[in-house]
């Protein structure tokens, strides 16, 4: 059998089509996006997972399937896997037909010409949503317990200095969800004839790893 040079199966697409044939059982989703972010063709498998048409997800309609708070963190994803030339590895949640959203985890691939032009980048996911629900079960639980109980809680990381409050905690010194925390503006609040016996406390209670109950009074914002 002669091979012609019009043969749409030989030359440089051939690759094209075992490679997607490979992304088609490999992945729960993949898309193909241009070096500048935009989808010019449209998978199957990406409108069978989102539910998106064709006509939406082209150019950048396909982000309108990510997740709002998402959307930032995977084109910086895209931008610096393009720009590095490397493999990245991302997370992100998207919508399904019925409207609820999946967690996806997956790698960002950019495909270059011999030559080293970008040609596209290409990302294939895995649906991980059961498996992180099944870690989180009980976490989610005590959460639930938490509010209902409109008990505040916080948690310090000694060794990072990280500082973490509930919406309750924060309500119950008179600060919105969204107001920044730290140990010297948690002291600060504490009133300044408690303010000492607090610290030496928390201190005391680092040091010999135990808990400890303690009444103090807290100064709003108000006053």
């Amino acid at each position: 059998m002669s091979l012609s040079s019009h043969d749409p199966h030989q030359g440089h697409e051939a690759p094209d089509y075992r490679f997607l044939a490979v992304m088609r059982e490999s992945a729960d989703v993949f898309w193909l996006l241009t070096p500048a972010g935009e989808m010019s063709e449209v998978s199957a498998n990406w409108q069978t997972f989102t539910g998106q048409g064709a006509r939406t997800s082209l150019g950048r309609g396909w982000l309108d399937a990510v997740y709002p708070p998402d959307q930032p963190q995977l084109e910086n994803t895209l931008h610096q896997a393009a720009k590095a030339s490397q493999t990245a590895e991302m997370e992100c949640h998207l919508r399904r037909d019925d409207g609820t959203y999946r967690l996806v985890r997956g790698h960002a691939i950019p495909v270059r010409l011999p030559d080293g032009t970008l040609r596209e980048m290409v990302v294939c996911g895995t649906d991980i949503t059961a498996r992180e629900l099944a870690g989180k079960m009980s976490d989610a639980q005590m959460q639930l317990a938490v509010k209902a109980s409109r008990v505040g809680m916080w948690d310090w990381d000694c060794l990072t200095s990280q500082f973490v409050w509930t919406d309750h905690m924060k309500a119950l010194f008179g600060w919105p969800p969204d107001a920044p925390i730290s140990y010297e503006r948690f002291l600060e609040a504490v009133h300044p004839d408690d303010r000492e016996r607090v610290d030496q406390l928390g201190a005391c209670t680092l040091d010999n790893a135990r808990e400890y109950r303690r009444d103090y009074r807290v100064m709003w914002p108000d006053g």
